[in-house]
């Protein structure tokens, strides 16, 4: 469970795999980052709204203070979520990235250079701390 747990949901899909809201809820075959990420999540035992929009889903991490500017110190931790400019994703580790991207699928690559693809990296929501903060064991 925990933060292994969400990558270890996220890596079940192959690459390129089209995944798309199992709800219903978001249509949107171009937007289905913070659904996927907010899932894989919830799937893993995190306490997360799952969501639709990457702004929405970084809030959570926000309102309880388990969310780090790049530059603070913070390493990210297997599960995190990583929040760009116009991407979410989950942290895997060893510097890759899990994300359900707008027309590739679901991909797992290397965070290096991912920028000019999904914008500057704004930060990262620890889950870690994110389970602390809503009374549970992390």
């Amino acid at each position: 469970g925990g933060s292994f747990g969400v990558v270890q949901n996220a890596s079940q899909f192959s690459d390129g795999y089209q995944w798309m809201d199992p709800t219903g809820a978001n249509t949107d075959s171009r937007n289905q980052c913070a659904s996927f990420a907010s899932q894989m999540m919830k799937h893993a035992g995190i306490d997360i709204e799952v969501c639709m929009n990457g702004d929405v889903l970084a809030n959570q991490f926000k309102a309880v203070g388990a969310y780090h500017a790049p530059g603070s110190g913070y390493q990210p931790q297997p599960g995190d979520l990583i929040d760009w400019a116009h991407h979410v994703g989950i942290y895997a580790g060893n510097g890759e990235y899990i994300a359900r991207n707008s027309s590739g699928g679901v991909k797992r690559g290397s965070m290096s250079g991912m920028e000019q693809y999904f914008g500057s990296l704004l930060g990262y929501g620890s889950i870690s701390e994110l389970q602390r903060a809503k009374g549970h064991s992390a």
